[in-house]
């Protein structure tokens, strides 16, 4: 075939396909190659995990107890705000775990380690974040108040006592946290307290004061109900007693106003009185219900006063309500600071786990064959490269610029010297064809025998560097490429060598099983 079909396969979608087969044929050539890294390198992950010092794990499990002082104390609409204030609530597990992770808790513990581990140098460079992060674990079970602590080490000794000791310094930790919130709540309690005392009793001073200097005395707040029209005034006498016994009633929490309060009664009395004897529009009666309606105006409070006292009642009423609160849980802490305190509870006693964290023999094995096949992959890419040979047949009719005949078959004698006998039928000379075996030895040697399967009726002309100047005298020239036998170099020397006769008179042929 001509340069065409070379082009042709380039531009082949296929191509792709192609590629990885090419790989695939690499790495079937290289076999050795892979058996010996494989074995050499799984040899060496196997060696390392009898070698290397088996890592444990332990753990235990802890139950954070949600006893901050803040769940204590009593809960009130008046009291919230000043508890949120007093005891804020950072108990989520984000921030215990932070806290509990944190050298104010755990650094008496890697002192504890680093001197156990004194005779490893390496460790004494491991600060206590690196220690924290490379062999302690501490989280919580997800949505609960669970806490699991692990720990890894090759001693399981010291795994055992670390991890007593850990949770030795959570309990002690869940004990003094609980301590210290009560005593602080209890002082910043008392402190509250001393401040409300005088507070409330200021509130109550001012409301006293106020009520006694506007004659408001008792639980009224001085608002009487006047608004009646002039004809409630003709209602039944028993009415009547009913209205004199409310404003008796009221006259008795009101010193200032009594003396008013009297004379409406006795103007109200005597207004009964007269009217069943005389007219409605009389002088006297007109008299007694002007006297009457302005006594009742005068007995109506201003508004500015009601306000104000209404007010002063409200901030003394608040102001007790808050010490009454203050003073309940300062108690109730002061009886929380002599219990007993109980420390957070273990609900599983460390424990070494049965399997190994490390060297993990199953997988190393597997990493080390994985690994050791990438590298025998690339091993044999770079020796086929850095050789140079021509091995597939697409990279022949990449270079080769003739005509492609046919495949040469060890199997198929016969078939082959057909293929020549059709080239020797259209050769007008009836002589020798040409024959360029395509390998490193076309520079070389002029010393070559046909392999038997070759050997035929017909003549070859056998030519090599020495005798290409023979090309001339003869009509047909094949050329035979097999694989691995030319690099790509000497293919482009003899190709620039051939170009230079008549390309009608070459074929190529491809020994598909070798020439020998």
């Amino acid at each position: 075939m001509n340069n065409s079909l070379s082009q042709k396969n380039l531009n082949d979608p296929n191509n792709e396909d192609i590629d990885l087969k090419k790989y695939i044929n690499i790495f079937n050539r290289r076999k050795y190659i892979f058996g010996i890294v494989t074995i050499f390198i799984t040899s060496l992950g196997l060696l390392y995990t009898f070698i290397k010092k088996p890592v444990y794990r332990g753990y235990f499990q802890i139950i954070v107890e949600d006893e901050n002082v803040s769940s204590l104390i009593q809960r009130s609409p008046i009291m919230e705000k000043l508890n949120n204030y007093i005891f804020k609530d950072d108990t989520n597990n984000k921030t215990q775990e932070a806290i509990l992770k944190s050298p104010y808790v755990l650094k008496p513990v890697y002192e504890f380690v680093k001197e156990m581990s004194s005779n490893n140098k390496k460790f004494d460079r491991i600060s206590y974040q690196n220690w924290l992060n490379t062999f302690v674990k501490i989280e919580f079970e997800e949505g609960t108040n669970i806490l699991t602590i692990k720990y890894k080490n090759v001693d399981k000794d010291l795994i055992n006592s670390t991890l007593n000791l850990i949770a030795s310094k959570y309990k002690d930790f869940s004990m003094k946290d609980r301590e210290k919130g009560i005593k602080s709540g209890i002082n910043y309690l008392k402190i509250q307290q001393e401040k409300y005392q005088e507070k409330s009793l200021q509130s109550l001073k001012e409301l006293n004061k106020f009520s006694i200097n506007n004659g408001l005395v008792g639980d009224l707040d001085g608002i009487v109900d006047f608004e009646k029209s002039n004809n409630d005034i003709n209602k039944s006498s028993e009415n009547k007693i009913d209205q004199k016994n409310k404003f008796s009633d009221r006259s008795t929490s009101n010193l200032r106003y009594a003396s008013q309060f009297e004379l409406l009664e006795k103007s109200e009395a005597r207004f009964l009185e007269l009217s069943s004897r005389l007219k409605p529009n009389s002088k006297t009666l007109t008299n007694l219900k002007i006297e009457i309606k302005n006594l009742k105006k005068s007995l109506k409070r201003p508004n500015e006063i009601i306000l104000k006292f209404r007010e002063l009642k409200r901030i003394a009423k608040r102001d007790e309500e808050i010490l009454e609160n203050i003073e309940n849980n300062l108690s109730l802490l002061q009886l929380e600071e002599v219990k007993q305190l109980n420390p957070w509870q273990l609900i599983t006693d460390p424990t070494i786990e049965d399997q190994i964290v490390s060297p993990k023999r199953t997988q190393i094995i597997l990493l080390s064959f994985v690994a050791s096949l990438i590298i025998a992959a690339i091993l044999s890419i770079t020796k086929e490269f850095k050789e140079g040979k021509i091995y597939e047949l697409e990279d022949y009719k990449k270079n080769i610029h003739f005509e492609f005949a046919d495949f040469f078959l060890k199997k198929y004698p016969n078939l082959n010297e057909l293929i020549i006998r059709n080239l020797y039928s259209n050769n007008k000379s009836k002589g020798e064809i040409g024959l360029i075996l395509l390998s490193d030895n076309f520079f070389e040697s002029d010393n070559f025998s046909l392999p038997e399967y070759l050997i035929t009726k017909y003549k070859f002309n056998i030519i090599n560097i020495n005798k290409i100047n023979d090309i001339e005298k003869l009509n047909k020239i094949i050329l035979i490429a097999e694989s691995g036998k030319i690099k790509y170099s000497q293919l482009k020397l003899i190709m620039s060598y051939l170009k230079t006769f008549e390309p009608s008179r070459f074929f190529w042929v491809y020994a598909k099983d070798g020439i020998n």
